[in-house]
This record gives structure tokens, sequence and C-alpha cells, in this order.
């Protein structure tokens, strides 16, 4: 069927047809909600973190580290809560319309996706540097009647308290 136009040729206008998607012929079709919900499933699963990157970033990581999670689980949350609305407009459970297309909100959430995987691999790294530095109590060892020789090698390896000022 199609849209088809009304009004003769000088004012021609498409009227919507049920049996199309999109009033666009270039936009790709929207998901279903069936497809919608998959998606949002997947970026639920897959949104967050293990308990130890969790504590790390909670308590160790860098502040920019720190402040890229933040940032991506306030979007994530927001994401979600599009996907929930967009559901609920295409089911009719709702008429409240997230003016966002259903398949913008599946590209958002496969970004979230992508982003959670890459912030992951982002904190593994950043942990796995941050356990080959000593703690600051560990860097530090009494040594009992040194010799001289040792004390000038000891003092060249080993950090000192004051370089962090």
């Amino acid at each position: 069927m199609g849209n088809s136009c009304v009004g003769g040729a000088t004012s021609a206008r498409q009227v919507y047809s049920p049996d199309r998607v999109s009033d666009n012929p270039h936009e790709v079709e929207d998901v279903t909600s069936s497809q919608l919900l998959s998606v949002r499933h997947e970026l639920s699963e897959s949104a967050g973190l293990p308990r130890d990157q969790h504590d790390f970033v909670s308590h160790q990581a860098p502040e920019s580290l720190r402040n890229r999670h933040n940032n991506l689980y306030r979007r994530t949350r927001i994401t979600l809560d599009m996907a929930d609305m967009q559901h609920r407009f295409i089911t009719g459970a709702s008429g409240i319309n997230p003016e966002m297309r259903p398949h913008e909100n599946v590209a958002q959430m496969r970004s979230a996706i992508s982003e959670w995987r890459d912030m992951r691999e982002a904190l593994q790294h950043a942990m796995d540097i941050h356990s080959g530095m000593p703690e600051s109590g560990e860097s530090h060892v009494a040594i009992v009647d040194p010799d001289p020789e040792d004390l000038v090698r000891m003092s060249t390896l080993s950090s000192s308290p004051y370089r962090n000022w």
C-alpha cells in the first residue's frame, strides 16, 4: 500500500499509511518491542563492574577514570529509562512519546554496551598498573647496621617519602 498523496498536484501531501513503518523512505525500519527489550536486557546485563573493579574505581582509581565511570553510569541509567519509556509507548501502555525513534534508542544502547566493555578493560589496565606500585608503607625497609656501600646503593634505589610533594 504505502503512503498516498491527496490534495491534487499543486498541494500534494503525504498521508500516513499504517502498513509503512516510517514516513521517510531513507530511514532504517524501526525495531519491534521485543527487539528493543532484548537489547535493553543486554545492556542491563553488561552494565556495571565486577566487585574488585567497583572497589578500585570507588577508592583508588585516578579521578579522570572515576569521572568517566560516573558519566557512563549516569548515561546508561538515562538510556535504560528511555528504553522503558519507548517500550511502553510502542506497546500502547503509555501515551507519552519519548520523541526518540526506537532504532536510535537501540543504537544508544549498543554504544553503551561497547563503552562498558571499554570501561572494564581500562579499569583492569589501571588496576594492573596500580598493583605494581608499592604501598606507601612498604617502600621503606629498616636496615640495621648497613654497610656504607649498601647505603649508597639503597639511597639511589629506594623512593623518597618527599618525592610526591
